[in-house]
């Protein structure tokens, strides 16, 4: 009975860390905006460690570069004016956050 109680209360403490995660890192609520985007920042734009302007910058992607969109953070900026949420992505090997405000579902010219 000991175990059993113990085996409960640790799946319980589990389910309370894994939902504490998953409020860092929201995914977006259905497919839409999910998948390929593109940078629209003329000058690039930064992957960080994490979804804030702090965040150690991983690589800077050029302009236009496709990239695959995983998430979106609950927290929202503004840069430039533009008020949005970061959007964690894929580009090449790297993994990290972009400010979404930068990040479009179509090319720019």
């Amino acid at each position: 009975m000991i175990i059993k109680n113990l085996f409960l209360l640790f799946l319980l403490f589990s389910n309370l860390l894994l939902s504490e995660e998953a409020k860092k890192e929201k995914p977006a609520e259905t497919n839409a905006g999910l998948g390929k985007q593109y940078i629209t920042a003329k000058q690039g734009l930064n992957i960080r460690s994490e979804p804030n302007k702090a965040g150690v910058v991983i690589v800077k992607m050029p302009f236009n570069a496709e990239v695959n969109v995983l998430a979106y953070s609950e927290n929202e900026d503004e840069i430039e004016g533009i008020k949005s949420k970061w959007v964690k992505l894929k580009y090449k090997k790297y993994t990290g956050w972009a400010f979404g405000g930068f990040v479009s579902k179509t090319p720019k010219k």
